[in-house]
Formats: C-alpha cells, structure tokens, sequence
C-alpha cells in the first residue's frame, strides 16, 4: 500500500499497478468532484459510455483493456474548471502513478488522428465524451452546435471546434464499421 499526496487530498493507492482499480478511480474522481455536479454526473457517464463501445469493439475483435478505458473515461475531466484542464489532470494522474491513463486524459479534448486511424482506448474515451452533453447522449452536431454558434465570428475557434467535430466523427465512422 502507498499513500500519496496531491495539492487537495491524500490518496491511498491499493495496488502498484499503473492502472486505478475502479474503487480508487472513483476515490479520485470523488475526492476532486461532489457527486451532485454536472462533472460528476458526466464522468461517471463518460466511464459507462465508454465501456459500452470498448465492449461492442471487443466483441468484433478489437482487444482493448476496459480497466484503462473505463478509469481514462471516469477521470478525463478530474481538474474541470481549471484553465487546461486536460493537461492539468494528466499532470495529477502522472504525479499518482497512472501514466496511461493521463496519456488518454490528456488527449480527451485534442485528439491526433492519423490517416489510417486504428481504434484504441483514448479514441473510444474522446468519442464517449463527445457523445455526451452532461450525462445525456447526444448526437455530434448536437454536441458542438452551441460552439459553433458561440463563435461563429471567429474563424479560428470555429475551425478548431470543427476539426474536433471531424476527429469525434471519424471515430465515430470507425467504430460502427466494426
């Protein structure tokens, strides 16, 4: 047993694995996040979401570890409200010892997709959290409507929400191939 310190609590780690159990990913998510926020509720359904696909992929022969997509799924958001939030995040779970799942946080707002795109934990969390608006299942263009919109009079913001939306809709694409 291990215990660590973060700036807003102290962690007791069960194991030395690099990978949270579900009980310490949800102690993580709990210790940073009241379980009556929008967070909460969003990254609790981010976590199911994303193992519903992992499974389905699974089931067409796509191995991937549901262990790393769910903990990945449930704390993608684990310093929202912080400017870079993603980043900051990915610094906490590096810090805690979780360096594959701090890799797929900090991809979970900018994803880097090559031409031919392979599915793998970080793309099933990106896409899980872009299905979803709080903890309600939504379609893409649902999802980033009000960004668009929002800045529709900046042409860099809209092309980088843009470029999200095609990354979240090739995965997409992808998944339902399988």
């Amino acid at each position: 047993m291990e215990t660590l310190r973060s700036n807003s609590f102290v962690f007791i780690r069960q194991n030395k694995s690099n990978l949270p159990s579900r009980g310490e990913a949800e102690t993580i998510l709990n210790s940073t996040h009241d379980k009556h926020t929008k967070v909460y509720a969003h990254s609790k359904a981010v976590a199911k979401l994303a193992i519903l696909l992992a499974e389905k992929l699974s089931n067409s022969g796509i191995e991937l570890n549901l262990d790393l997509v769910y903990a990945s799924g449930l704390l993608h958001d684990l310093a929202k409200g912080k400017s870079n939030h993603a980043i900051v995040a990915g610094k906490m779970l590096r810090k805690m010892g979780y360096l594959p799942v701090a890799e797929i946080v900090e991809k979970h707002v900018d994803i880097y997709l090559p031409k031919e795109i392979q599915i793998d934990e970080a793309a099933v969390v990106y896409l899980a959290d872009k299905l979803l608006k709080t903890d309600k299942l939504v379609s893409l263009e649902e999802r980033y409507r009000p960004g668009i919109e929002r800045f529709r009079h900046d042409l860099e913001i809209r092309r980088s929400i843009k470029i999200k939306l095609d990354n979240a809709k090739t995965i997409k694409n992808q998944i339902e191939k399988e």
